[in-house]
């Protein structure tokens, strides 16, 4: 039988730091990282090439565990 995953991602990009306050300590925004406003368009066709990229290897592959670890590592859970 077909397994299949269903992802949803949301982005603070150009979000002050007084309006993620509710949120807690933990939440940023792209635009605090770097200290300017971006382009939501770039940040999004950025984000859909490395998935893209991402998803073919694992299609090719198979190989979910080497994707996985590049996830950890890029959040920081390694």
């Amino acid at each position: 039988s077909d397994i299949y995953l269903i992802i949803g991602i949301g982005i603070n990009a150009n979000l002050d730091t007084e309006d993620l306050a509710p949120f807690g300590k933990k939440s940023v925004s792209v635009k605090t990282i770097l200290g300017k406003d971006i382009e939501r368009e770039w940040l999004l066709s950025k984000i859909l090439l490395d998935f893209e990229k991402d998803y073919k290897y694992y299609s090719r592959t198979k190989d979910f565990k080497t994707l996985y670890k590049k996830i950890e590592k890029i959040l920081n859970y390694d």
